[in-house]
């Protein structure tokens, strides 16, 4: 009955020449909704549980096709229930049992999948109405709400993560190899899964730190794949976005859940030597690249780093912060010779950071391996090393961080050491600030003018 209703709405365009156009006819639409429904209930009653929904995703696609040979868009448009209905069932089950056997909704997502390519390539075919756009990406997301539900079904924690952050790879890779921008845009849901994962994970359940920087590394993955490949591969967005502005986002992201892996995995030791080490390499690897984003970064990452080295004990043993905090100065003048991309007060605020962040490294150094009495020489090594680098590199921010230095030595020989050291640790303290302060006049009387331009 339901093929004869079917055969019904073909011969009623046939004898009224409403075939070739392929516009829509009520009675026709008629016809064929009845023949559908009857198809729908036939398969219902006769196809096994486990396989209705690949039945009823294997309909949706042979309703498309035929488009080609009987040029019934009734039929064609109609026939799509049959995916939502596919769909629907699944979902349904789903929530009762396992897929049995595991690999029956693979039939689905193919079919749902073949369904979308059908409809983007179906350019030539002129309808009365213009739904292949809103269809595809039906398909699409058919397709992928069945995976995300299948894997639920056998992968949780650790694999859970792993496997949503390889689907949302996947799944970009694939809609850019075949232009399928639907299949690429409903395989996103596999990345608000991970993430959604991470952040559960970080609150609740602790996964594994390599588990939980997939969708870290996912997100950084895809964000060079935007940028530098969808452009090409893709049809253009409209004009209130940009696939450089969707790749800027998904390094945010990133960058962002770096941040609160970092906090939850790294040891508290090594958390300085995390963030600013990271923020280095982000400053001097943005610099090189051009990448101005990537450059700010690395500057947060860096003030981060920074921050949490003030706010924490240090014991003289974690030398791991020394490096990572003279790296973040370093990484700004190494990254000046490829492109100047921080704002300038930005770059020396971050500067005047890090060379705080050294005297504190020193000055607690200096208490537990050997005693308060030679904080003053030490001070006044290091403003003379600072001094001197400001000098070397030609940079106004070390010049005046060395006088600053300098300036807390002589005032601790005043007020602290003339009271409060022995005699031996007095003169010694008088004679290494003595030999600093004459050295640097002697560099400033004979370099007057050069550094007076300079300051």
């Amino acid at each position: 009955v339901a093929a004869l209703l079917l055969f019904n709405a073909w011969w009623f365009k046939h004898l009224h020449g409403l075939l070739a156009a392929m516009r829509f006819d009520g009675r026709a639409f008629g016809f064929a909704a009845l023949g559908l429904h009857l198809a729908g209930r036939a398969m219902e009653g006769r196809v096994v549980d486990a396989w209705e929904p690949a039945a009823f995703a294997v309909a949706a696609l042979l309703c498309a096709v035929s488009i080609r040979a009987v040029r019934l868009p009734e039929v064609a448009l109609l026939g799509q229930a049959f995916l939502v209905v596919a769909v629907a069932l699944f979902i349904q089950r789903s929530y009762e049992s396992a897929p049995v056997p595991w690999w029956s909704p693979l039939p689905l997502v193919l079919g749902a999948v073949a369904l979308a390519h059908w409809w983007q390539r179906q350019r030539d075919i002129e309808l009365a109405i213009e739904p292949r756009a809103a269809l595809e990406i039906a398909a699409a997301a058919a397709a992928a709400v069945t995976g995300a539900l299948w894997m639920r079904a056998f992968h949780t924690g650790n694999a859970w993560l792993v496997w949503t952050s390889a689907a949302a790879v996947g799944s970009l890779l694939y809609g850019l190899g075949t232009r399928a921008w639907s299949v690429a845009l409903a395989g996103q849901l596999f990345t608000v899964l991970a993430v959604q994962a991470f952040a559960t994970g970080l609150l609740f359940s602790h996964p594994s730190s390599r588990a939980a920087l997939a969708p870290i590394a996912a997100l950084a993955f895809m964000s060079v794949v935007l940028s530098r490949l969808a452009a090409a591969r893709m049809p253009s967005l409209p004009p209130a976005f940009t696939f450089t502005e969707i790749a800027s986002y998904y390094r945010i992201a990133a960058a962002a859940m770096l941040a609160a892996w970092g906090f939850e995995y790294v040891d508290h030791v090594w958390l300085t030597a995390f963030f600013a080490g990271l923020g280095a390499l982000q400053i001097l690897g943005g610099s090189a690249l051009r990448d101005r984003e990537r450059v700010i970064t690395g500057a947060v990452f860096s003030a981060i780093g920074l921050a949490i080295f003030w706010t924490m004990g240090g014991r003289h043993h974690e030398w791991q912060h020394l490096p990572a905090i003279i790296a973040v100065p370093a990484s700004l003048r190494l990254g000046r010779r490829f492109a100047d991309l921080l704002p300038a007060n930005a770059r020396n605020a971050l500067t005047i950071a890090a060379l705080a962040c050294v005297w504190l490294w020193l000055t607690r150094w200096t208490y537990q391996t050997h005693s308060a009495s030679q904080l003053t020489m030490v001070w006044a090594l290091l403003a003379l090393v600072v001094f001197a680098a400001g000098l070397t590199l030609r940079e106004r921010v070390y010049r005046i961080g060395g006088f600053a230095l300098l300036a807390l030595a002589v005032g601790r020989v005043f007020l602290v050491d003339v009271w409060k050291l022995e005699t031996l640790y007095r003169i010694v303290s008088f004679l290494v600030l003595g030999a600093v302060l004459l050295l640097l006049g002697f560099i400033y009387n004979r370099f007057a003018d050069t550094i007076r331009r300079w300051l």
